[in-house]
C-alpha cells in the first residue's frame, strides 16, 4: 500500500506496529491471489490526495464494486471511462434527497441553534 511521505511520517508509529505489519503482508497475498479492487497503489489514494493536517476525520467503508477497473481509491467515485454502477446512481438519487432536506431545512435548524447558544 503506498503511502505519500507525508502520511508515512504522520502514521509511523502505527505502521510499525505488529498488526498493521500482519495486515500488510495479509494484503499483500490477497492481492497476489485474488482480483480485488481499487487497484495495490490506489488504496490509499484518498490519504494522498490532501495533507494529514487538513483532516479532522476518517470514515472507513467500503464501495461494491463489480466491475474491472471501476474502483479508484475514492469513495462513491469510478474512474472517468467507466460507466457509472447502477448501485452507485441508486445510492446518488438517494443522497441527492437527503441533502435536498438539509439544505431546505438548514435555515430553520441554524436558526434554532442561534436560539438555543445565544439563551
Amino acid at each position: 500500500m503506498i503511502l505519500n511521505n507525508e502520511w508515512k511520517s504522520f502514521l509511523n508509529d502505527e505502521l510499525h506496529k505488529d498488526y498493521y505489519i500482519k495486515l500488510q503482508i495479509f494484503i499483500d497475498n490477497e492481492y497476489k491471489t485474488k482480483i480485488i479492487f481499487p487497484k495495490y497503489n490506489e488504496i490509499f489514494r484518498a490519504f494522498n490526495l490532501l495533507s494529514p493536517k487538513k483532516v479532522k476525520v476518517i470514515i472507513v467503508g467500503q464501495d461494491p464494486y463489480h466491475g474491472q477497473n471501476q474502483a479508484n481509491g475514492l469513495a462513491f467515485s469510478v474512474c472517468d471511462k467507466c460507466k457509472i454502477p447502477h448501485h452507485y446512481l441508486i445510492f446518488l438519487k438517494s443522497y441527492m434527497k437527503i441533502l435536498a432536506v438539509i439544505f431546505r431545512h438548514a435555515g430553520i435548524l441554524l436558526n434554532g441553534l442561534m436560539k438555543v447558544y445565544y439563551l
